[in-house]
């Protein structure tokens, strides 16, 4: 994922099997809640408050500031927003932790001397650890929070914004945007060629219609040209992917680059950013989700010129596409025939197609060869069965390539963090190859692992098939499962937790 001024993380959130929210659907990318969970709490009573006398660093200063600045940016950018709805913990590890807007922090936290502050501002001397980079509602005292974790003291205050702020624009969505059904993308659509070539070409439009507000009305006609061809080639589902992704994807993209244009001290921020990105060649890889981030945010940054009423349709469950197109109107056959052949010369879409015909063999490789290092791993092979239940937690992050194997299926190279949280069981792993699959993930055990069940090691031959709790541990692999059965299949330990 490429986002401007922030780190090298793709950073996503994983529910899976909400019933009242998206049966079907497979959402790795959207933030939704069930309830609090609560964090170890500094001790003694909650509600403690003393007269502001701790400093702070001046890195966790200036973070604090830039913050409580955005706050009335964010509210510009997207009416109803408010960024600090929820009060902002910033967890930096070896450092203390800070929390800004809380009415009533729970005992530790000391108020911190920072003039000027529109909100208050508290430091826990200790620190706080957070289980994942972002946490939507940690429980303070009884208030859920937004926790994030801050990389370092030299962290700039702009990396920190700017995912505050797409992170709690996604809590925003969850609360006030329509639902919307994401089914899965075709994959022959992912790696078709002309599909590719022809999103190509779309970037290209979005990128001459930010450079040139004079023809920004032309240039959107050939594009909607353009994906009203794709959409009438590859059918509704990658309409239906598109929609749901640039309208929430793409919106909190165009959120948070609204509000960084107007922190930073140089100017286009958020046009240069958009530019560079749409002129990056999608890939399969990017087709179903990661371009959505630069489209989104780009047809909002024109939509605002010619559609002041966008915003609302959106959270009322148009997609920023079904209102541009609303606005343009129909395209009839003969317009549609000239406009498709002539932004093909313009835009070489000839050599668009070369390129994704290219790419779509080397994603096509690419994951056979990933499938091949990922079986031909030592250890024991474990499959762990994912029972949501109220209160599930699921976060991952990725470090490598990606490989999408089937509906709702995704190969990880490398994950950087997974978690699968619930009263009933706990799934962790750091650093290691992953295969999530349709309600169920997938690693190796390495052989100096320990796999416990009832407390005893198991061997083949040897263990219950049931058992009262389970656990395996090794670098990097935290599992437990209160209860369930064991079976082997197809190679793969697979555990189950019992309803």
């Amino acid at each position: 994922m490429s986002r401007p001024l922030v780190p090298a993380l793709a950073a996503v959130v994983l529910s899976l099997a909400v019933p009242s929210v998206r049966a079907q659907e497979y959402d790795p990318f959207r933030v939704f809640y069930d309830r609090a969970r609560p964090l170890p709490q500094p001790a003694g009573a909650p509600g403690v408050q003393v007269p502001a006398s701790e400093s702070l660093a001046p890195g966790d200063e200036a973070r604090a500031r830039a913050l409580l600045r955005a706050e009335g940016l964010a509210r510009r950018a997207w009416p109803g927003f408010g960024l600090f709805d929820q009060p902002i913990l910033l967890s930096r590890k070896g450092g203390p932790a800070v929390l800004i807007g809380h009415t009533s922090p729970p005992a530790g936290f000391e108020k911190a001397a920072m003039e000027g502050a529109s909100r208050p501002v508290y430091v826990l001397r200790g620190g706080m650890e957070l289980d994942f980079t972002f946490v939507t509602d940690v429980d303070l005292g009884g208030v859920p929070t937004y926790g994030q974790r801050v990389l370092g003291e030299g962290e700039p205050s702009s990396s920190t914004v700017a995912l505050a702020v797409h992170e709690r624009f996604h809590v925003r969505q969850s609360a006030a945007f329509s639902e919307q059904v994401r089914p899965p993308y075709p994959l022959e659509a992912k790696e078709s060629p002309e599909n590719i070539a022809w999103a190509e070409i779309e970037q290209k439009l979005l990128s001459a219609a930010l450079r040139d507000p004079s023809r920004a009305r032309a240039r959107l006609r050939a594009f909607q040209a353009v994906r009203e061809h794709r959409y009438g080639r590859f059918g509704k589902d990658v309409a239906s992917v598109e929609r749901w992704e640039e309208s929430t994807e793409g919106t909190a993209e165009y959120v948070e680059l609204r509000v960084l244009d107007q922190l930073s001290p140089a100017k286009g921020v958020m046009k240069g950013d958009l530019v560079r990105r749409l002129g990056q060649a999608p890939s399969p890889e990017s087709m179903d989700k990661w371009r959505a981030y630069a489209t989104g945010a780009s047809m909002g940054r024109l939509l605002d010129r010619i559609e002041p009423g966008w915003k609302a349709r959106v959270e009322r469950g148009e997609g920023p596409y079904d209102v541009l197109a609303s606005g343009l109107g129909p395209i009839p056959e003969g317009e549609m025939k000239v406009l498709l052949d002539s932004v093909a010369r313009e835009f070489g879409y000839g050599a668009a197609l070369e390129r994704a015909g290219k790419e779509a063999g080397r994603s096509r490789e690419a994951r056979r060869k990933a499938i091949e290092r990922f079986e031909g791993q030592k250890g024991r092979r474990l499959k762990v069965t994912l029972r949501w239940v109220p209160g599930t937690r699921s976060y991952f992050s990725s470090r490598g390539d990606t490989h999408e194997t089937g509906p709702y299926e995704t190969l990880f190279e490398e994950v950087r963090e997974y978690l699968f949280q619930n009263e009933a069981m706990r799934v962790k792993v750091r650093n290691r190859p992953l295969w999530l699959r349709a309600g169920s993930v997938e690693f190796f055990l390495p052989e100096e692992g320990k796999f416990l069940l009832d407390g005893k090691p198991w061997s083949p031959g040897g263990g219950p098939s049931s058992f009262r709790e389970s656990s395996a541990s090794s670098e990097g692999i935290e599992v437990s499962l209160k209860a369930g059965t064991l079976s082997l299949e197809g190679g793969a330990l697979t555990l189950v937790p019992r309803p």
